[in-house]
């Protein structure tokens, strides 16, 4: 069975949200990263032809725990190893108030682009616990937000987009587009 899409607005997501704290973070991102996705391309296009060496396929075997995913938690509960966590915000701080005003901005001119995320940025929500409430991972790019997986999307309006990525680099969060 072909898994379905779900899709909500960011101030619906955000409204209906519950949590304590955020954690925001880059990932996916830095010279060590870029080498380790050409290296998984180039073994996945043997892997295809079924050109593996022994070692090859080690190497990917590796490269796969590595976290050749697109989103910040991966499907074990843990976080992508490439992460930088960039801040951490109580509730009531003015941050995480902000980032709550700009997700509750309707979403009346959402972006279609014709490509594919790749996330690099994302915002986890925590309950007193620890426990992580949702995962609200975005790429910038192709102004697209995705929770847990690639079939949960949260649209948002342009202009959340554009004050987010103006929020992010203010706090000196590295963004850039691929």
């Amino acid at each position: 069975m072909a898994a379905s899409y779900t899709y909500q607005t960011s101030s619906d997501f955000i409204n209906k949200l519950e949590f304590d704290y955020i954690e925001t973070y880059s990932f996916q991102r830095g010279a060590a990263f870029d080498a380790d996705i050409h290296s998984y391309r180039s073994l996945a296009d043997k892997a295809k032809l079924n050109a593996l060496s022994t070692y090859e396929k080690t190497d990917l075997s590796i490269l796969i725990e590595k976290g050749m995913v697109q989103h910040l938690v991966c499907e074990d509960g843990k976080l992508h190893p490439s992460r930088e966590k960039t801040h951490c915000f109580n509730k009531t701080d003015a941050i995480t108030e902000q980032i709550i005003n700009l997700l509750k901005i309707e979403a009346i001119d959402v972006p279609m682009w014709m490509c594919t995320p790749f996330y690099r940025d994302a915002v986890i929500f925590y309950d007193n616990n620890g426990v992580i409430v949702a995962a609200l991972n975005i790429c910038f790019s192709c102004e697209y937000m995705a929770l847990g997986n690639y079939f949960q999307r949260v649209d948002a309006d342009q202009k959340t987009y554009r004050l987010f990525r103006q929020l992010f680099v203010e706090l000196g969060h590295q963004i850039e587009d691929r």
